[in-house]
Order: C-alpha cells, then sequence, then structure tokens
C-alpha cells in the first residue's frame, strides 16, 4: 500500500499542471443585459484554466501555433439539472420531470451553437448522423416524444419531502449519443487536463471523417435549494440557486501524431490529449415559489440568463486560446 500511494503521488507530480482563474467576479442583475466586451472582461479573472503537459512531446508541442484549432465540434454535452438519483424528493423543492431535464439541456446546448461562432464547424445534429459517432455508446432516450423547446406545467413543479421524481440525472440532448460508464458522466471520463483513452477511436474517426481539428466534451451542473433553518445548528440558509459549466478541448490521437511527427518523435500513444480544461461557476439568493408562473419568473429566467452569461464567458475563453 505504502509503495502504491508514492508512486500516485510521484506520478501526479510528473507532469507539469497550471492552474488560472477562479475570482467571482459576475454579478447576476436581471435588469441588466451585460455586453460583449463587459463579459470579455471577466474572463481571464473567473474561469477555471487547466493545462497539463501532455503523455509525450511537452507543453510547448501543446501549444505549437503551427498546428492550429480551428475545426470543432461539440461531441459530448451533459447535464445534470436538479438531480435525484433515488427518485424521491428530499425537501420541499422544485423539481423537474426526466423531459423537463432534457428541454433545459437542449437549450443549454442552443446557447453553445449560437454563440460559439465559425469555430464550431458542425452542429451536433450532423455529427450525430455520422457513422464513426453512431456506431458508439447507446442512444440518448428521448423523454418528451415530441418537438418541445419550453417547459409546461407538467416539466417543473414544486413537490413535497418523500414524493417520487425523476431518477434520471445526467441527461443529453435527444439526438446525442451517450458515452457514460454506468453512472460516471462522460464528461467527466473525457475532461482534462489529462490525458485519456475513454471513447479514443470513436473521437478519432468522428474527427477524421469530418475534418476536425479537435472536440468539446461540455458537462453543465444545475442545483436550487429552498430556504431552510438547521435544526441543530441555527443555521439559517436562504433559497439559492448554483450554475457550474465545464469544458474541454480534446485534440484526437492521429492529430497529436501529427505534432510528435513534426519534431520527429517515433512514439504515438493512442489517447485523448486534452489541450486545456475550463470550468466556471456561479450562486445567487433567489425567491422560490409554488406555482408554475412564480417558478418561470423566479427560477427558469435568472437560470437562463445566468447560464447564458457564464457560457459565453467560457466561450470567449476558449475561443481566445485557440487564436
Amino acid at each position: 500500500m505504502k509503495t502504491l500511494i508514492i508512486f500516485l503521488f510521484l506520478s501526479s507530480c510528473a507532469f507539469f499542471e497550471k492552474k488560472s482563474g477562479g475570482e467571482h467576479l459576475y454579478r447576476y442583475d436581471a435588469k441588466k443585459d451585460y455586453s460583449a466586451q463587459e463579459l470579455s472582461s471577466l474572463t481571464e479573472d473567473m474561469v477555471v484554466k487547466t493545462v497539463r503537459e501532455p503523455m509525450i512531446g511537452g507543453m510547448d508541442l501543446l501549444q505549437d501555433k503551427k498546428f492550429p484549432i480551428k475545426k470543432l465540434g461539440i461531441i459530448v454535452f451533459e447535464s445534470e439539472v436538479q438531480p435525484t438519483r433515488g427518485g424521491l424528493s428530499d425537501k420541499n423543492k422544485v423539481y423537474l420531470s426526466s423531459a423537463g431535464k432534457q428541454i433545459v439541456t437542449e437549450n443549454f446546448l442552443k446557447i453553445w451553437e449560437e454563440k460559439f461562432g465559425e469555430s464550431l464547424t458542425v452542429s451536433t445534429k450532423t455529427l450525430s448522423e455520422n457513422s464513426s459517432y453512431q456506431s458508439y455508446g447507446s442512444a440518448q432516450e428521448d423523454f418528451s416524444h415530441f418537438k418541445q423547446s419550453v417547459l409546461f406545467e407538467e416539466d417543473i413543479f414544486l413537490l413535497e419531502s418523500g414524493k417520487k421524481t425523476s431518477s434520471d440525472t445526467v441527461i443529453s440532448p435527444r439526438w446525442m449519443r451517450d458515452y457514460s460508464l454506468v453512472y460516471i458522466p462522460a464528461y467527466d471520463l473525457l475532461k482534462g487536463p489529462k490525458w485519456n483513452e475513454h471513447q479514443r477511436h470513436m473521437i478519432q474517426e468522428v474527427c477524421r471523417d469530418l475534418d476536425l481539428d479537435a472536440v468539446l466534451v461540455i458537462k453543465s451542473d444545475l442545483d436550487w435549494k429552498v430556504e431552510a433553518t438547521d435544526k441543530r445548528s441555527g443555521e439559517h440558509t436562504s433559497d439559492l440557486l448554483k450554475v457550474k459549466i465545464g469544458a474541454s478541448v480534446l485534440i484526437p490521437y492521429g492529430k497529436f501524431h501529427e505534432r510528435l511527427n513534426s519534431r520527429g518523435i517515433s512514439e504515438k500513444p493512442l489517447v485523448n490529449t486534452v489541450f486545456a480544461n475550463y470550468e466556471i461557476d456561479y450562486s445567487t439568493p433567489i425567491s422560490l415559489s409554488s406555482d408554475f408562473v412564480s417558478i418561470e419568473e423566479s427560477l427558469l429566467k435568472p437560470m437562463m440568463k445566468i447560464y447564458g452569461d457564464l457560457a459565453q464567458i467560457l466561450m470567449i475563453k476558449i475561443k481566445s486560446d485557440l487564436k
């Protein structure tokens, strides 16, 4: 056991890793629409960027401008929105049905596909039609069974403690594939900064077929807690909305082999190389209500606005690094 601990410690120290950002400078204001310039000014301080040396070649090879990353596609887009793995409500909270979670996820993806710009050279719907993409993973279940982009009363509601609710947690848009492993989201298996082997052949084949330089894997985590007072400590907490977004840029092994060839390096590892991992989060007090109209005003509108702003901050940072 002692030998294993020492080995793991040395392995973690063997590769240079750099982390930056993490300041919480953004402030939600229902009456304010942030300009692109204002959001851009927050990127360096707010976005937690983590980079790590590739398995072979060093950091300078990873950032070599002779191999620009210009053509991207989103290969994984997952969300955990108010997760209830046990299928029972634990407190008086506002919950989403499985269909509601999927609709929200698809609206999040729409923000990325509309705002990312020309670098996103293929849509997820086009990518999902690729035969290599379809050959791996499993089909994502369609929870709503008809075209729907807005939530109805049956999709979001208040439940008392102990009531049955959705046990579906990690959800993707209905046209995408599920590359998770048991209960582990695909994003957690693929994200950086460390290289990985998860779905490496699928990523290589899709990038080859669609002429992509790299792919994005993205996960959104949203949770809201109701106002409560702890019986033991007496500590009081207000209604709180938490939003977190993570994204990693992955270079397929074929593209990274081109970089190794340029340096005369013969060893060619078959791994996904992570250009960088990016994360951003924000929490804000809200005032939850029980009826649908009030839920829309007090939760859904702040949620979508905050998500849109944070996603744009991430996108601006990623695009800046890829220039």
